[in-house]
């Protein structure tokens, strides 16, 4: 690896970078820094920096292009959500192996270092993802793999049902390019684009687990918190359901495992409207749980607790379900 790095520095400018690193943003100022200064600071110098600024109103421009790095390359686009900015930052890339970094997360010294040399070594895996450790906002840290479980190889199921907390997430994980031909994201998501696009591609690579390997992961933060809408706008439902009944679902996961799941998406939506006396949703939700898996009782208890909330303290009665989403 070295003796690449040495030709690569030689003579640079004459080929492409060996990584490309996307960090799509959006009004993310005052953390982003830390987000681009966590990149160039890596060990590993061979890459581009790839920012999307996704339509911010603060000062992200300028403290951009601010920066004297080369390697930095700054692209602006009307706001259309994360999923767009990362396939728009996908379509400006020319690196061998590509890394999507979260904006509100950052890389720890060494991450690349440890990453790419496992990723050379590796051809028959087309993704790798390393281990995340959790950043509280009172500065205190924990390493998430306490409740996670990683598992290399041939990983739709686990992504799937979940059982296993299989810990493949944005900000630590690296691509192979060419593996991610013709696999988009899915730009109708404005959350949970993610799963979606990690369960799409498990069908066509292999992940492979790299334990040395950590990023930052901020469980909230004053400037845009992140926040739990895949559990209330039920998009991960959709997703779910559409990779069951319209993509490879079918000949991965068991029926009654794969209804047992989605059914446990509906709960989950519907108790966290419950809790907030949204009576219309969590009565729909509990119901279509039903349906999936008749056998659990909560699903009977709670929509009987639903139904006894009162109406006109329902503040969200015109809510609807996010439409089916279409085949990709």
């Amino acid at each position: 690896m070295e003796r690449i790095e040495n030709f690569r520095t030689k003579y640079k400018g004459l080929i492409m970078p060996l990584v490309s690193v996307v960090v799509p943003t959006y009004n993310r100022l005052p953390i982003l820094k830390e987000t681009i200064e966590s990149v160039l600071a890596q060990d590993f110098s061979d890459l581009e920096l790839i920012v999307v600024d996704d339509g911010s109103t603060d000062n992200t421009r300028e403290f951009i292009e601010a920066i004297k790095d080369t390697r930095v390359h700054y692209f602006y686009k009307e706001n259309g959500g994360v999923a767009s900015a990362r396939n728009f930052g996908f379509s400006k890339s020319s690196g061998k192996y590509i890394f999507n970094l979260d904006s509100d997360d950052y890389w720890t010294l060494g991450f690349l270092e440890i990453m790419v040399p496992i990723m050379e070594a590796n051809p028959e895996y087309g993704a790798f993802y390393a281990k995340r450790t959790l950043l509280f906002p009172d500065g205190t840290t924990k390493e998430s793999f306490e409740t996670e479980h990683p598992k290399s190889g041939w990983i739709t199921r686990e992504l799937f049902l979940e059982k296993s907390k299989c810990p493949v997430h944005t900000s630590g994980t690296g691509f192979r390019k060419k593996e991610l031909e013709g696999v988009p994201y899915d730009e109708n998501l404005w959350n949970s684009a993610d799963f979606d696009y990690w369960l799409r591609l498990s069908t066509k690579i292999r992940f492979l687990y790299v334990p040395d390997a950590a990023f930052i992961y901020r469980t909230d933060h004053n400037v845009n918190p992140r926040t739990s809408f895949s559990r209330e706008n039920g998009n991960r439902i959709r997703i779910l359901e559409r990779f069951f009944f319209k993509l490879e679902g079918k000949q991965i996961i068991p029926k009654k495992q794969a209804f047992k799941k989605i059914s446990h998406a509906y709960y989950s939506v519907g108790k966290t409207h419950f809790k907030r006396k949204h009576r219309a949703i969590a009565i729909f939700m509990f119901k279509h749980m039903i349906r999936y898996y008749p056998f659990d009782l909560r699903s009977y208890i709670y929509t009987a607790k639903a139904l006894l909330l009162k109406k006109n303290e329902d503040n969200m009665r015109d809510w609807t379900m996010p439409p089916a989403l279409l085949e990709i």
